[in-house]
């Protein structure tokens, strides 16, 4: 086994709990829950009105280079994330050779609600009513994809997807991959950083019980 350390050097989250890392660990800190009730989840007649949601997430804050709004929601999410970790690494694309820098994320299974979205647009007026965008909106790479763009990346770029454990998935291939070849899934080198992204914006099921 090689003995090359694999460091995290910068952080960055979108979760239901908040828009970035300190709202986030402040709410887990003091204990807060991120189950509420879903208005969203009530107008679509659902069985299970609670869920963990992202609310109140506006894309248009994100400083990107582009167009926020033609990228679905998850997408969106893995970018303001994403950006987040890079600045707190205190990276600087000029000072990196980007041919060395790749982004490897982790996402259950896409984007979900563009998914849903569709389905119903299908169902109400066929293969014409669904958008031509819904594709690479809904793809489970678009989390990669978005974040490799706007960072500029040329190395290995590529999302994993096994479930719940996307984002575990994620982080062992940035670390194996650091180890071998001295770069990261974040540009740094040789010290490097793993990031993971998975889409759980709402997180529902068909029973609930109580944990005791």
């Amino acid at each position: 086994m090689s003995s090359s350390r694999v460091a995290v050097t910068g952080l960055g989250a979108v979760t239901p709990a908040g828009h970035d890392v300190r709202s986030t660990w402040e709410a887990l800190t003091q204990g807060r829950s991120a189950v509420q009730w879903s208005p969203r989840l009530e107008a679509a007649g659902t069985r299970v009105r609670i869920a963990a949601e992202v609310r109140d997430f506006d894309g248009a804050g994100v400083r990107s280079r582009q167009p926020i709004g033609r990228l679905g929601r998850s997408a969106q999410f893995a970018l303001a994330a994403g950006l987040e970790a890079w600045r707190d690494a205190g990276l600087d694309s000029a000072a990196l050779d980007l041919d060395r820098c790749g982004a490897i994320l982790g996402s259950g299974f896409g984007d979900a609600a563009e998914t849903f979205r569709e389905t119903g647009n299908y169902l109400r007026g066929g293969a014409r009513a669904v958008r031509p965008t819904y594709i690479v909106r809904a793809m489970a790479n678009a989390v990669t994809v978005h974040v490799s763009l706007e960072l500029g990346l040329r190395g290995p770029t590529f999302t994993t997807s096994s479930a719940c454990a996307s984002i575990g998935s994620a982080t062992g291939s940035c670390s194996a991959r650091a180890r071998a070849s001295s770069y990261s899934s974040d540009g740094t080198t040789p010290c490097s950083a793993a990031r993971g992204s998975t889409r759980s914006s709402r997180v529902s099921a068909s029973r609930a019980r109580p944990i005791t």
